[in-house]
């Protein structure tokens, strides 16, 4: 009798586990949405990405991205890079910075550079791989993952004035974790958690900007805005 129920209560578990994870099957377009909207946002800021940090860590793929130049005679690659994971994050900060964490219109105050100092999709979930080995892939079959994907990633802004000085530099760091299996999971999962984490971090930065919303937007009024000239450059 007791064997029974722990049986049916088993299964339903599993069941209930395969099914809140078979909601991340696919890459969902939702996941690129700003960051929710801060009640202490900055002046407008011109964004701005460190394009060294992520060549390393974003590889481009010169058969997506490339021209010939007839004057050099050589291929070159053209940004914007073509790493999926590099241009989710490029959505992601674009919208956020836009709608949630600085005003959407107005003179530019300043600049935000953003770089990545850490970007990792690994595979873990060891033991449920051995398992999986050890069942001949049956245990999968009734439902157990045969991994997981874990992204880290570490992002660092700083804000500079219009006269470009160092204002601050925040640091942020996301993690999110996707099992995979026969059931749940998919090939764009390492674009999902990617994205989770990107969100995450920024979340991290925006708490910290928000703290010092009262010191920076006096700091740039004070400065004040940028040359015209230059913003409109970048309009």
């Amino acid at each position: 009798m007791k064997i029974s129920y722990l049986l049916r209560t088993s299964w339903l578990w599993l069941g209930i586990f395969v099914l809140s994870q078979g909601c991340r099957t696919g890459f969902d377009l939702a996941t690129l949405q700003p960051v929710p909207p801060s009640q202490e946002k900055l002046p407008r800021l011109m964004l701005e990405f460190d394009d060294e940090s992520f060549d390393a860590l974003y590889p481009i793929t010169l058969a997506q991205y490339e021209e010939y130049d007839e004057d050099q005679g050589v291929l070159y690659a053209t940004r914007p890079q073509a790493h999926p994971r590099f241009m989710d994050l490029k959505t992601i900060t674009e919208r956020s910075m836009e709608r949630s964490m600085t005003l959407a219109s107005g003179p530019y105050y300043g600049r935000a550079l953003l770089k990545t100092t850490h970007h990792s999709v690994e595979r873990g979930g060891e033991i449920f791989m051995l398992l999986s080995g050890f069942s001949m892939f049956t245990l999968n079959l009734l439902g157990m993952p045969v991994s997981n994907l874990v992204s880290v990633v570490e992002l660092e802004m700083e804000l500079y004035d219009a006269r470009g000085n160092r204002l601050k530099s925040y640091i942020g760091q996301g993690t999110d974790r996707l099992w995979q299996g026969f059931y749940v999971g998919s090939t764009s999962g390492n674009r999902s958690v990617h994205a989770s984490a990107v969100k995450m971090a920024l979340l991290q930065i925006q708490e910290q900007m928000t703290d010092d919303a009262p010191m920076l937007r006096e700091v740039f009024a004070k400065i004040g805005p940028m040359k015209s000239e230059s913003a409109a450059q970048q309009e």
